[in-house]
C-alpha cells in the first residue's frame, strides 16, 4: 500500500513480482475504470488457471521437487565457492578439501603422490566434493557379493520376477482346504445309501443336512425300550405319513392332561381284594365319598346303617390303601383318588399298547416316562412339518432311501455330497488362482519358485506349495541384495564411469576383494587429486567460476519456481465453489457499472459486497488506501500483512493498516522530507 499520488511506484512494485505470480497479484493502479480492467484481468486469470486444474496439490508436489533441487543446487555452489576460496589461498595456510587430506598444497601434494602405488587405481577423475558411494551392508559383505557374481547366478538373476497375483497365504489355504475336502469325500462310510441327485445345490444340502441332523438327536435321545414305536414314527415322518401319529399324539396330550401333579401325587399303592375288580372298587369308593361329602354317617349298629353304607361296605375289607384298611371318610376319600389315578395311568398307557414295554417306577416315574415320549413325538412330528420345505427331489430321495439306510447313512450320504461339491468349489479357487498365476507369467522365463508355486496348486502338493513360497521368499531377498549392488554400481557410474565398467568386468571373481576394502580411501585420493588439479590449474579457477556464477543463477531461477508453485497451491486450494461463484459474481457486477450516472455508487457497492466474500481467494494486492477503500468494505484483520512502501511519504491516514492487518512491515527513506514539509515549504 502507498501514499504515492500516482500510480508508478505500484506498477513497478507489482513488476519486480515474477511473470507467473503477477496475476495473483490483484492491481489497482492510476484511474477508477482503468484499475477495474486490471482487476478483472487478475480475477479472470485466477478462475481460469482454477478450471485448468484439476488437482491443486500438483503445484505442492511440484514445489517439493524443485525444493530439493535447490537443496542440491546449493550444495554444488558451496562446494564450487570452496574450491575458488582454496585456489586463492596462500601457500602457507592450512587447508582440508577432502576428509583426512589436511595440510598445506605442498604438504597434501606430497601424500596423495606417496598413495598413488596404493590407492591410486581409480582412472576417473572425480569432483572433489562428489562423496563416496555408500554400500549398506558393508564392503566386506559387497565383495562376498561381487565374487558370487558368476554366469550361473547372472543367468538366474535374468529370469523374470514377479509379484504374485494373489496372497500366498490364500495358495496354502486353498490346497490345505482340498486335502480335507478329499479326506471327506474318500470316506466310504454311507455309500450304501441311494446317491443323492447330483443336480441339488449346495443350500438344499445344507439344509437337509441340517433336518438329518436334528432326526438323528431325537434318535439319539430316546430309550433303547422305546426303538419299536420310534422306528414306525421315523418311517412316517420320511415317507411323509403322519396322520395316524398325529391323532396319537393328541389321545396321549388328552390323558396326560389329566395326571397332574396333584393326581399323580394322590396315586398310591392301593390293594383290592375279596374277589373284586379295581373298577368295582373305585365305583363303590366314588359313591361312598359322595355319601360322606353330602353329611351322610355311618353308624354302627347295622340296623341303623344307610343303605349306601350297606351296599358298599365290603370295600372296608377288600380295600388297602397303603398296606392299611380303609375306616374314615378322609381315607375312603384317598382311596378314590388313587384308584382314580391308577385308572388315568392305565388309560395313557394304553395309547402304547401296540408296543409292550415291561412297566416300571412309581406313577411319577411313569408319567415322565409317558410325557418324554410325548416330547419325542412332538419333535418328529415337527420335522414332519418342515419336511415339506427340503427341495421336491430330496423328499423322494428320502422316501425311496429311508428303507434300506439309517438316519446316520442317510446324513453320511449328505456330509459326503456336500464334501465332494465344496471340493468342486475348492478345486474351482484353486484353477482361478492358477489362471491368474498364467497371466501374470505370460510369455515370460519367470523364477523357478514361481513354477513351483503353480506346479504345487495344480498337484494339490501341499509340501510343493510351501517349498515353492520359501524359495520365492529366498530369491526376493537374492533379488534385493542385487539391487543394492546395482544401486552401488549406478552411483559409481554418475561420478567414475570407468571405474563402474571395471567393476562389472570383474564381477565373479575375487581379484576385487581388497580393492572394495579399500574403495572409500581410494575414492577420497581421487577426490583429493582432482581438487589439487583444480586449484593448481588457472583455466580450472575459471571454469570453476563460470560454473558458480551459473549455479547462482540457477538457485534464482529455482527459487522464484518455488514461489510460483506455493503461491499458486494456497491460491487454488482456498476457492471452492461458494468463493468461486462470489469471484464470478464480481466480475459480472463490475461488468456493469457504468462511466457516469447516478447508479455508478450503487452498483460499485454490489461488487464489493461480492468481493468481500472472496478476498481469502486472492494473495497479494497492490494498492493505494483510496482506492482500497472504494473496492472492498473494510473490516479487522482483513489482511495477514501490509507491506508500506514510502512509508516515510505517508499522513496519519495511514494508521487505518494497524486495524486492517494483522501485521505491517514498513519500508522507506527515514532521511526523506515528509509530506507536512513538502506542504509548508509549499506555502
Amino acid at each position: 500500500m502507498s501514499r504515492h499520488r500516482t500510480a508508478q511506484a505500484l506498477q513497478v512494485l507489482r513488476e519486480k513480482l515474477p511473470k507467473d505470480l503477477q496475476t495473483l497479484c490483484v492491481s489497482l493502479l492510476g484511474a477508477t475504470s482503468a484499475s477495474d480492467k486490471e482487476l478483472q484481468r487478475s480475477v479472470k486469470g485466477i478462475l481460469s488457471r482454477r478450471q485448468e486444474v484439476d488437482d491443486p496439490s500438483s503445484y505442492a508436489r511440484e514445489a517439493a521437487r524443485l525444493e530439493a533441487e535447490l537443496v542440491e543446487s546449493e550444495r554444488r555452489l558451496v562446494a564450487l565457492e570452496r574450491s575458488l576460496r582454496d585456489a586463492r589461498a596462500a601457500e602457507t595456510e592450512i587447508l582440508e578439501p577432502v576428509s583426512g587430506y589436511r595440510g598445506t598444497r605442498a604438504a597434501i601434494a606430497r601424500r596423495l603422490n606417496k598413495e598413488r602405488a596404493t590407492r591410486g587405481w581409480i582412472t576417473d577423475e572425480i569432483a572433489h566434493e562428489i562423496a563416496c558411494p555408500a554400500y549398506g551392508r558393508g564392503w566386506e559383505r559387497l565383495a562376498q557379493y561381487h565374487a558370487s557374481l558368476n554366469e550361473a547366478v547372472k543367468r538366474a538373476l535374468v529370469k523374470a520376477w514377479i509379484e504374485l497375483p494373489f496372497d500366498p497365504l490364500a495358495a496354502v489355504q486353498a490346497v490345505e482346504r482340498i486335502a480335507v475336502l478329499n479326506a471327506d469325500v474318500s470316506d466310504d462310510e454311507g455309500q450304501s445309501a441311494t446317491s443323492i441327485p447330483p443336480s441339488v445345490g449346495t443350500d438344499p444340502l445344507s439344509e437337509l443336512l441340517r433336518w438329518l441332523e436334528s432326526l438323528e438327536t431325537l434318535e439319539l435321545a430316546t430309550p433303547s425300550d422305546d426303538a419299536p414305536w420310534l422306528s414306525e414314527l421315523r418311517a412316517g415322518v420320511l415317507r411323509n405319513d403322519l396322520s395316524a401319529w398325529h391323532a396319537l399324539r393328541r389321545e396321549a396330550a388328552e390323558t396326560l392332561d389329566v395326571l397332574s401333579d396333584a393326581v399323580v401325587a394322590g396315586t398310591r399303592k392301593v390293594e383290592v381284594g375279596g374277589g373284586r375288580s379295581r373298577a368295582e372298587a373305585r365305583r363303590d369308593l366314588t359313591t361312598l365319598s359322595e355319601h360322606y361329602r353330602a353329611g351322610g354317617k355311618r353308624r354302627i349298629l347295622w340296623i341303623f346303617k344307610p343303605g349306601t353304607v350297606r351296599a358298599t361296605e365290603w370295600v372296608e375289607q377288600a380295600v388297602q390303601l397303603e398296606d392299611a384298611a380303609i375306616r374314615s371318610a378322609a381315607e375312603i376319600d384317598r382311596a378314590r383318588r388313587a384308584l382314580e389315578g391308577w385308572a388315568s395311568l392305565e388309560a395313557a398307557w394304553g395309547i402304547w399298547t401296540r408296543w409292550p414295554v415291561t412297566r416300571s417306577g412309581s406313577p411319577r416315574q411313569q408319567v415322565a416316562i409317558l410325557r418324554k415320549r410325548l416330547e419325542i413325538v412332538d419333535g418328529l412330528l415337527g420335522l414332519g412339518r418342515s419336511r415339506d420345505s427340503l427341495a421336491g427331489q430330496l423328499q423322494r430321495w428320502l422316501s425311496e432311501a429311508s428303507p434300506r439306510a439309517s438316519t446316520r447313512d442317510l446324513a453320511t450320504a449328505c456330509r459326503r455330497r456336500l464334501a465332494e461339491l465344496a471340493l468342486a468349489g475348492a478345486r474351482g479357487e484353486r484353477d482361478r488362482l492358477v489362471a491368474n498365476l498364467d497371466l501374470a507369467i505370460g510369455k515370460s522365463d519367470v523364477v523357478p519358485a514361481v513354477l513351483e508355486i503353480r506346479e504345487g496348486l495344480l498337484s494339490e502338493d501341499l509340501g510343493g506349495v510351501h517349498a515353492g513360497l520359501a524359495d520365492l521368499g529366498e530369491e526376493w531377498k537374492r533379488r534385493e541384495l542385487h539391487a543394492e549392488y546395482v544401486t552401488f554400481v549406478e552411483a559409481v557410474a554418475r561420478s567414475a564411469p570407468k571405474l563402474a565398467t571395471e567393476i562389472a568386468a570383474s564381477e565373479g571373481s575375487d581379484s576385487w576383494r581388497q580393492r572394495f576394502r579399500d574403495f572409500p580411501l581410494a575414492w577420497g585420493h581421487r577426490r583429493t587429486a582432482t581438487w589439487l588439479a583444480t586449484v593448481l590449474s588457472q583455466e580450472r579457477i575459471e571454469a570453476t567460476d563460470r560454473a558458480a556464477k551459473d549455479e547462482r543463477n540457477r538457485a534464482q531461477d529455482l527459487l522464484r519456481d518455488i514461489a510460483v508453485a506455493r503461491g499458486w497451491h494456497a491460491a487454488l486450494e482456498r476457492i471452492d465453489d461458494r468463493m468461486r461463484a462470489a469471484l464470478v459474481g464480481w466480475t459480472q457486477a463490475v461488468a456493469h457499472i457504468p462511466a457516469t450516472g447516478k447508479s455508478v455508487f450503487r452498483r460499485r457497492a454490489v461488487a464489493r459486497s461480492y468481493l468481500g466474500k472472496c478476498l481469502e481467494a486472492i494473495p497479494a494486492w497492490v494498492v493505494s488506501l483510496g482506492r482500497l477503500y472504494e473496492t472492498v468494505d473494510a473490516r479487522p484483520g482483513m489482511f495477514d500483512i501490509a507491506v508500506v512502501d514510502e512509508a516515510s511519504q505517508c499522513w496519519l491516514d495511514s494508521l487505518v493498516l494497524f486495524y486492517l492487518a494483522k501485521q505491517i512491515i514498513v519500508v522507506g527513506d527515514d532521511k526523506q522530507i515528509s509530506p507536512t514539509v513538502v506542504r509548508s515549504g509549499r506555502r
